[in-house]
């Protein structure tokens, strides 16, 4: 096994004072100080909780004795400790000082530091953080060589964070500070950042980078062998942190007090009778009858012949292995073990790649365990990659099973030739560049992989730390540098902006014609009939009146016609009120018939999802993740005892789904059992099923709505 990591001492010089005289400190600096200081603790808490945290001030106006240092202006916060969320508070609460104080002689100050402190073995750094402006007569005073040689001899790592990029700015434009400071980290080996570059690498949490162990194995092609390591690339799984259940208990000595919850297993039938751990009899149902298997038992069931072995079968073309195929939850990467294997093993290499083929090979990782089927596809000319083979996990046979796909060749010959390029033009617009390509990526490096962090992991992280610091205060929502994960890169949204256009210029969606015709088009009649009568009315209300101011006996000449243009206004108002009444029956039923239709569609596909095969009478088949559709969804083999387990009742909260959503549970999937039971153990047989429990759920299609007769309400 590789060395075991020793764990790092980091100390931290912040400058929260002047480095020259009658200047004014920057409280901008500190801001970004304090956030590179926050997020590198709050990482050492949660991936690396056994490293230490020191942090000296740069400028400091305490008037302690017991300094460690020796100095007055550059002074210890705190002694050397573990990561914890009251140093973070500590620090959020440091403010700017005037006091004056030189990068140089806190570097002196700290490794005084580190010699009281780090007594134990382990990995000492020193993060300094300033902006390396000091007047030339106080760098004048220290040398390079001496900070180096004191640096060197004490084992300390320095890194230096400034303001500028120091490596794309000459000599000449360079304070006497910053060519001290170079000069220092290039005589150790230092590393210098910029504040940007800084706070952006902290800011999300990555893996501890840790040293591979290799596994290693001789790779045999009939009678000859090559010695072999494989690494892990991929690994199998990231594990979040696991939430710890905590109880608060108070007792005469303490009030409050908070203690750790422990799980308990209990074993219980169909009665929920509660049996003890020795009265437990292991085994498997398979046809309807427990097969007890006993620990002697399941030890004569596991394989004592096999032999660790790396065993290569034969070779295929690369197309015979399509994706749908892989199976490995992780990537390992085979090359040689040494100098000697080089050479027939990149010679192996070289005429996969010439032959276009991958090798299929038998693995067993350790003596007396399962063989399992890989597939080594060869990889070359990648950059910064070695020429390798890399080893993918290939399914049996009854691990897999393809529903077959609907053809869609009627579809393609409805479009025109000028859709059809359309189509194959958005598509090339959405491709990422090459790695290589840095000027159309921007310089990012968000796309490549193993280099995007996970943003719900990221979240998580936030979530933690800000319940840590403010427990009274609400959660913060999701940064928005979070969110920017998720984005489309802006140089994918211009490169598919035309195509787009193009798009909806080409394809159109076609208004379908609205229920209930009839009815919409006996209203829209009798409006126009009424707007036609209200302005007929207007007219004579009008000639009427005027009229009447002429003739004074005339004026009880039109009373029956207003009598009758307001009744016309009135059916106007009703007729009006029925349309609208009726556009929103018609919109409601729309709504409805389309939920109808698709909680048929959802509930036809979770119920077909459940697969049986007579040639495999002792497992089923059922989807691991969320079918879309019937064409190409992969499920996987479940044994027949794990169907509709629980009978209807409700599943335990630490039960371990084997399907998705749970779909071996549903009232169809008790059904389904019911029929496939039947099928396997029918009434008359020497073993009939006894289907007594699961025949409730017979009933079950008759709710259905597409189930119901034509006379059922």
């Amino acid at each position: 096994m590789p060395p075991k990591k020793l764990k790092e001492s980091i100390t931290f010089l912040v400058n929260i004072g002047n480095v020259r005289h009658g200047t004014q400190s920057s409280s901008q600096l500190l801001d970004k100080e304090k956030f590179i200081l926050k997020h590198i603790i709050q990482k050492k808490i949660f991936l690396r909780p056994k490293d230490e945290i020191g942090v000296i001030l740069m400028g400091s106006d305490s008037s302690r004795s017991d300094s460690i240092t020796g100095l007055d202006n550059v002074r210890e916060l705190c002694h050397m400790q573990v990561g914890n969320w009251d140093l973070i508070k500590s620090i959020e609460k440091l403010e700017t000082t005037n006091q004056t104080s030189s990068w140089m002689e806190a570097i002196y100050a700290a490794v005084e530091y580190i010699k009281h402190e780090c007594v134990e073995q382990c990995e000492r750094k020193i993060v300094l953080l300033s902006t390396f402006n000091e007047e030339e007569e106080t760098v004048d005073q220290f040398q390079a060589e001496d900070i180096a040689e004191i640096l060197s001899s004490g084992e300390i790592s320095l890194i230096a964070i400034g303001e500028r990029a120091l490596d794309t700015i000459d000599e000449d434009s360079q304070t006497a500070s910053e060519m001290l400071l170079m000069n220092v980290l290039q005589q150790i080996g230092g590393q210098y950042l910029t504040f940007e570059h800084a706070m952006t690498d902290v800011r999300f949490y990555k893996r501890p980078s840790t040293r591979p162990n290799p596994w290693s194995c001789q790779m045999t092609l009939g009678d000859f062998c090559i010695p072999i390591r494989g690494i892990s690339k991929m690994l199998t799984e990231v594990k979040s942190p696991e939430m710890v259940l905590m109880a608060k208990t108070s007792t005469s000595d303490i009030p409050d007090q908070e203690v750790p919850i422990k799980n308990v297993a209990q074993w219980t039938d169909n009665n929920r009778t509660i049996h003890t751990k020795e009265d437990i009899i292991r085994g498997y149902v398979y046809g309807g009858k427990t097969i007890p298997v006993s620990d002697e038992a399941k030890k004569s069931m596991t394989p004592k012949d096999n032999e660790k072995c790396y065993k290569i079968h034969g070779f295929t073309a690369r197309e015979n292995v399509p994706m749908e195929y892989w199976l490995s939850d992780g990537t390992y990467v085979i090359v040689p073990a040494n100098e000697v294997a080089a050479e027939p093993f990149y010679s192996l290499v070289q005429a996969m790649v010439d032959k276009n083929v991958v090798a299929i090979v038998e693995k067993i990782y350790r003596a007396n365990s399962e063989a399992n089927m890989m597939a080594l596809f060869p990889s070359v000319d990648v950059p910064n990659e070695p020429w390798c083979l890399v080893e993918i996990g290939l399914p049996f046979e009854r691990d897999y099973g393809a529903i077959a796909q609907k053809p869609l060749k009627f579809v393609m010959k409805q479009l025109s030739k000028e859709q059809d390029d359309a189509m194959d033009d958005l598509l090339m617009s959405l491709e990422l560049p090459d790695v290589a390509d840095d000027d159309a990526t921007g310089g990012s490096e968000k796309y490549l992989p193993g280099y995007m962090p996970d943003p719900g992991t990221q979240h998580m992280w936030d979530i933690l730390a800000a319940r840590a610091l403010n427990p009274d205060k609400p959660l913060p929502p999701i940064a928005d540098d979070v969110l920017n994960l998720l984005e489309q890169p802006e140089f994918v949204k211009e490169k598919c902006k035309p195509v787009v256009e193009r798009i909806k210029n080409l394809f159109f969606l076609e208004k379908k014609k609205p229920l209930r015709k009839r009815r919409i088009s006996r209203f829209a009649t009798r409006e126009s009939h009424d707007l036609l009568t209200y302005h007929a009315g207007n007219a004579g209300i009008s000639e009427l009146v005027r009229s009447a101011e002429n003739d004074p006996g005339a004026r009880r000449g039109p009373g029956p016609f207003l009598e009758s243009v307001q009744l016309s206004r009135h059916n106007l108002r009703v007729n009006l009120s029925e349309f609208r009444h009726g556009n929103i029956y018609v919109c409601s039923l729309l709504v409805a018939l389309a939920t109808l239709f698709v909680a048929v569609q959802c509930g036809d596909i979770m119920r077909k999802s459940i697969v049986f095969d007579k040639n495999t009478p002792d497992v089923f088949y059922c989807p691991q993740h969320k079918p879309i559709g019937f064409e190409k969804m992969l499920v996987k083999a479940r044994p027949l005892s794990r169907l509709c387990q629980f009978e209807g009742r409700p599943i335990p909260e630490d039960y371990k789904s084997d399907c998705y959503n749970d779909v071996d549970e549903t009232e169809y999937a008790c059904k389904e059992k019911y029929r496939i039971m039947m099928r396997l153990h029918p009434p008359g047989s020497n073993t009939p099923y006894n289907g007594t429990r699961l025949s409730k759920f017979l009933a079950f299609d008759k709710d259905l709505p597409y189930a119901r007769k034509k006379n059922q309400v």
